[in-house]
Parts: structure tokens; sequence; C-alpha cells
């Protein structure tokens, strides 16, 4: 059993500035969370930011992304 094993739907916030190979890892790599997650399932990239920037800039935390991929997909 991975222990990326996610049987509910996903959506993953990475930065611009994370390395593109760890934002690999999250989503559809392999064995990864992303992978093992049941549709539907997205990655959104904040540009511009840090992932430490998402923890207190509250501008930068894309909230409208978050309210729109849960309005459709628990509604």
């Amino acid at each position: 059993m991975s222990v990326w094993q996610v049987p509910q739907y996903l959506i993953s916030i990475s930065t611009s500035r994370w390395p593109t190979s760890r934002r690999s890892t999250v989503v559809g790599r392999s064995g990864s969370a992303g992978e093992t997650a049941a549709e539907p399932k997205e990655l959104h990239v904040v540009h511009g930011a840090g992932h430490v920037d998402l923890y207190d800039k509250t501008d930068l935390i894309p909230f409208d992304k978050l309210d729109e991929f849960f309005t459709k997909n628990l509604a």
C-alpha cells in the first residue's frame, strides 16, 4: 500500500519557486498522491511565490480557486 494513497478528490496548491521535481512528486508521478487520487484532481501553481509565502501572505492564497474546486466537486 502506498503512503500516498488518496481515495478522495485532490487539489494541490504549489508555488512557482518550489522545485519542479518536488511538484511532480505531488501530482502525477508513479506512487504519488496525484497518481492515486480519485478524479477530479488538480494542480494549481501560484506564480511568483515561495511555499512559505502561502503561510501568511493571504493575498497570495488562491481562495477563489479552492472555492471553485470544492463548490464544483462537492456540491
